[in-house]
């Protein structure tokens, strides 16, 4: 198994992962992330190789419209979204949608599901229950329906 690289991706997906629960929760402080490392969590050794840089900057991320601008980006996102659940896929939808916010080449920001899924991977039903909780907590717009359904960022 070691020949196909699945040690690296499994870690780089991790490193995602984690880059993202931490921007979800702008809230902790330096003092507990360094009390977390302190006690040697399940997480530190990941923790300790994240640059500051890594959490405040959106680079890298630029994928939306019907084309990939960098595959491999899309590619490192659906391993990550893969194993990501609840809050943190709800992210990945989030991501997904404000780059298409930001593409000329997007109507307004308006994306269908079928995109959503090749961003973001997963079965059809995960996708849903996040677009759900999202619409549910005002971050995300519907319209339409069945298949003409298209989802965006709400405008603020």
């Amino acid at each position: 198994m070691s020949a196909l690289g699945l040690d690296p991706l499994v870690a780089e997906t991790e490193r995602h992962v984690l880059i993202c629960a931490l921007r979800q929760h702008p809230s902790w402080t330096l003092g507990e992330l360094l009390d977390y490392l302190a006690q040697g969590g399940e997480r530190a050794e990941t923790l300790r190789a994240v640059r500051l840089e890594e959490l405040i900057s959106q680079e890298g991320v630029v994928v939306a419209g019907i084309r990939a601008h960098n595959k491999g980006l899309v590619q490192e996102r659906l391993e990550a979204a893969r194993q990501a659940t609840g809050e943190l896929f709800d992210d990945f939808v989030r991501e997904v949608l404000d780059e298409a916010m930001s593409d000329p080449e997007v109507e307004h920001g308006w994306i269908d599901g079928r995109f959503l899924r090749d961003q973001v991977g997963g079965p059809r039903w995960k996708l849903q229950a996040s677009l759900t909780r999202l619409v549910d907590a005002g971050q995300v717009e519907r319209k339409g329906k069945t298949s003409s359904t298209r989802y965006r960022r709400r405008l603020s």
